[in-house]
């Protein structure tokens, strides 16, 4: 029986004690196999035991980390772009991306949007058969403004103008009409249609927009259908591999492939907000956040942090390395140096809270059980009655 269908006589606890984490260096002094954002803790000596009638709770206190990570990373920067020159001969499909970091208003992401597409398009220019196409001018038309803010609406807009070297307007020779410029936010690619406000292709398609893209010959005119956001993320999950009775709907867990529920058996130990510079959480009453395991011996604690797809944090399941935000590298969504969560600054530390608790009294055999038989060497042998024990005489 499991403990969803389980039920509770009663909920006293017969031990506890906290457990107090620290990932920092954690695979030079503790396990060999062990990040900053991926913990192991083998209890050795010090492991937890539950007799009959109890279960081992785990309960988070306490959690801080440093929020060294950014709002636009390579779990939300990801749109493909789809073009076609006006006589259909050249036809491109590529990924472009917007630059990592963290930004102050949204018009300072619209502004890096349209920088990237206006790079991008300049190459599709000169390869659909433009002559002298040099740059993409966004000019200022680029909202978000200030004005925008004010009013609330918060909405993606910009216009592309197609210009040569001395700064004159000229033809782009992308077509104009239907697929000369898509611009798609897939599900698979993470979360950039949160970001721009753009609607999220959940397949591959070869036609569907995610944005309101109108053209002319000398320009490309961008807008948002919904409101933009600074960052797509505002949680970050902690996670505990050991079997629990918890529940979660399947989406927290996507990165791992669509499930076929709804609800789920959930590792999530709790979920903790991200401050501008530290991600905290300190328990009101000690139940917020709690698990109860189905072992009854507590010998290794594996700890994790995830974002709230399963993934690991800044990073998609695609991507290796244990860099989540940092100096980008040469290679496409790389950094630098992955050794973020191994020798860099990316860990945390916690405080767990450990009960025993005693859920019901377990009945046992009152009457005096049977008494084991003597072994052969001292069991009397059968007997024989001659005669069915009639009597000789």
């Amino acid at each position: 029986m499991s403990l969803q269908t389980s039920r509770y006589e009663s909920q006293n606890i017969v031990n506890t004690f906290n457990l107090f984490l620290d990932s920092e260096n954690s695979s030079a002094i503790g396990h060999g196999h062990s990040k900053g954002d991926d913990v192991h803790v083998h209890m050795e000596g010090e492991s937890v035991e539950a007799r009959d009638g109890e279960i081992i709770r785990i309960s988070l206190t306490n959690f801080t980390m440093f929020n060294n990570l950014y709002h636009i990373d390579n779990t939300n920067r990801i749109i493909r772009l789809r073009t076609a020159s006006s006589s259909t001969t050249y036809v491109q499909d590529q990924l472009i991306r917007l630059t990592i970091g963290n930004y102050a208003s949204h018009k300072g992401i619209a502004t890096d949007f349209a920088s990237v597409l206006g790079t991008a398009l300049v190459t599709e220019a000169v390869n659909a058969g433009a002559v002298g196409v040099a740059t993409f001018d966004p000019g200022t038309s680029v909202k978000p403004s200030a004005v925008d803010i004010t009013k609330g609406q918060r909405l993606l807009e910009f216009t592309l103008t197609a210009k040569n070297a001395t700064g004159t307007v000229i033809a782009h020779n992308l077509k104009t009409t239907g697929d000369g410029v898509i611009l798609q936010c897939e599900r698979a690619t993470g979360e950039s249609y949160q970001i721009l406000g753009a609607e999220r292709l959940d397949e591959t398609s070869a036609t569907l927009h995610s944005f309101d893209v109108t053209m002319t010959t000398t320009t490309v005119t961008v807008k948002g259908f919904f409101p933009m956001q600074r960052m797509s993320d505002p949680y970050v999950y902690v996670r505990c591999e050991n079997v629990s009775n918890g529940l979660e709907m399947g989406v927290l867990d996507s990165a791992k492939g669509v499930p076929n529920a709804d609800v789920i058996n959930s590792n999530i130990l709790g979920k903790v907000f991200k401050d501008v510079e530290f991600i905290s959480y300190h328990s009101q009453t000690g139940d917020e956040y709690f698990m109860n395991l189905q072992q009854r011996r507590l010998s290794h604690l594996h700890i994790f942090l995830t974002d709230s797809k399963g993934r690991r944090l800044g990073r998609l399941p695609t991507q290796p390395g244990d860099t989540a935000a940092g100096l980008p590298g040469t290679g496409v969504d790389t950094y630098n140096s992955e050794k973020q969560a191994t020798q860099g600054n990316l860990y945390f530390t916690a405080v767990l809270k450990v009960d025993v608790i005693r859920v019901r009294n377990p009945q046992g055999l009152e009457s005096i059980p049977p008494p084991f038989p003597q072994p052969a060497r001292e069991a009397q042998s059968v007997l024989t009655w001659p005669d069915y024990g009639r009597p000789k005489h």
